[in-house]
């Protein structure tokens, strides 16, 4: 959803496949050039299971709403329940806006209605993750329930980080 304000991730939805350019140019003359360098401005996140059945529902949210006109990450609600759907597949990938060093959790819950939530922005960031590269980078997080352990691999590493969790 474009406006004035930019570009607005409704509640619900997850970021849309942008890639973004953004200048200003001061018109001193009768023409003015820019070069347009169209950069990745989101985070696809594949999310990998280690069991088929999944008795769990995902939701990921954060402090990022969508980007204002300049293209710098807008603050808001950002919300997304995450497919899980492992009778037809192992993995689901979600669409993550750039982030500001703000909170981005992952909230996993059990159907009893216990709710465990986790700081995925900090696993992010203690694998050296940037936000603040030209091109953003996806991302893929493996969760196996029956070892309580979260995986993380940046696109283009060779190098896994495993992070022991209670879920």
């Amino acid at each position: 959803m474009v406006s004035q304000q930019g570009l607005t991730i409704p509640v619900g939805s997850d970021c849309p496949r942008i890639y973004m350019h953004s200048s200003s140019v001061v018109a001193n003359g009768d023409y003015v050039r820019d070069t347009v360098v169209l950069r990745k401005n989101y985070c696809m996140l594949t999310i990998l299971f280690s069991e088929m059945e999944s008795p769990y529902a995902l939701v990921l949210s954060g402090e990022v709403a969508g980007y204002d006109q300049t293209g710098a990450p807008r603050p808001g609600k950002f919300q997304v329940p995450v497919p899980v759907d492992t009778a037809m597949s192992a993995s689901t990938q979600v669409c993550l806006p750039r982030q500001n060093g703000g909170e981005l959790l992952l909230e996993i819950a059990d159907g009893s209605g216990n709710i465990k939530t986790f700081p995925l922005h900090k696993y992010i960031a203690a694998v050296g993750y940037d936000w603040a590269e030209p091109d953003l980078k996806d991302l893929k997080l493996t969760l196996d329930y029956t070892m309580t352990a979260v995986t993380l691999v940046i696109q283009g590493w060779d190098e896994e980080f495993v992070f022991d969790i209670v879920i």
